[in-house]
């Protein structure tokens, strides 16, 4: 089937309403980055069957059936690889990609979302 997906990035803007502007986004799943965002995400998806993604905020077992799942970065897997190749002279400049593969990103699987997943 075909989702629509929205991405919400930074603060809450002043002067709008973020439940009616989430509705009205007409997603099927909202990717919610910002803790700002949480609770307005949480509103709209309760009014409008929508599912979320949240950020490092694991909220599956208090909203089941909302909370698609959390999205985990693990940065103190990747600060201990960086020091570990410093200190092993392995160091390289420049970016590196880490993710899900080599489990420096995960998402949340637990009894409230197992089934939401597939």
């Amino acid at each position: 089937p075909e989702i629509k997906v929205v991405q919400l990035l930074g603060a809450k803007p002043e002067g709008v309403n973020t439940t009616k502007a989430l509705a009205e986004s007409g997603a099927d799943v909202i990717f919610v980055q910002d803790e700002e965002w949480v609770s307005p995400a949480l509103q709209s998806a309760r009014a409008n069957k929508q599912l979320l993604i949240l950020n490092n905020h694991d909220l599956t077992d208090k909203h089941p059936g909302l909370v698609l799942t959390t999205l985990l970065k693990h940065t103190d897997l990747a600060l201990y690889l960086a020091i570990h190749n410093y200190n092993h002279n392995e160091w390289k400049h420049g970016s590196q990609t880490l993710g899900i593969d080599s489990g420096y990103i995960d998402y949340v699987i637990s009894r409230h979302n197992k089934a939401m997943i597939p």
